[in-house]
């Protein structure tokens, strides 16, 4: 019943059904079947992650480029097609991690994984305050910086939200 009611309300957000007019809201809206899903499975999800295999990433590679090519053709509003195509992205980069944990380099991915709670519930924070202040400025760059500057911010949120987690962890 919860990861039901979850993925009906993230679907109503993800296909426009349901529209907070904030980016923030919309986003925990639409992500609030990840939050459930994690907090209720996380024991059956780690026990299904490490069964995994390559051709589980084949499939759910296969997925996303399915739902992206839908999305792209316009048919986000279908209900879950988002949802769908977001399972599938998430389930596919926790397999490819755990293939890019077996060679040397990659153990920085084992802590992002056990510290993906807090990056997930203090991100926004750190997103909504960085994009609201690009928008001040209004940048009209090329499309290759636009890329650069998400890729930027996508790191520099996740330093973000670990420091803020270790701040607040400190306060009672």
């Amino acid at each position: 019943v919860q990861l039901g009611g979850s993925a009906l309300l993230s679907t109503a957000f993800t296909s426009g059904l349901v529209d907070a007019h904030n980016v923030g809201w919309n986003r925990v809206g639409g992500l609030f079947f990840f939050f459930v899903l994690g907090a209720v499975y996380s024991r059956q999800l780690r026990d299904l992650v490490a069964r995994a295999r390559l051709v589980h990433l084949v499939l759910a590679t296969a997925v996303v480029g399915v739902t992206t090519l839908l999305i792209v053709l316009g048919f986000r509003w279908v209900p879950f097609v988002a949802l769908a195509g977001q399972l599938a992205a998430v389930a596919g980069g926790i397999v490819l991690c755990t293939y890019l944990l077996r060679l040397p380099g990659f153990g920085f991915l084992n802590a992002m994984g056990r510290a993906s709670l807090k990056i997930y519930l203090l991100h926004l924070f750190v997103i909504v305050a960085a994009t609201g202040l690009i928008g001040l400025v209004e940048p009209d760059w090329p499309r290759w910086v636009d890329v650069l500057v998400q890729l930027a911010l996508s790191v520099a949120t996740i330093f973000a939200s670990l420091g803020l987690a270790r701040l607040t962890s400190r306060v009672r």
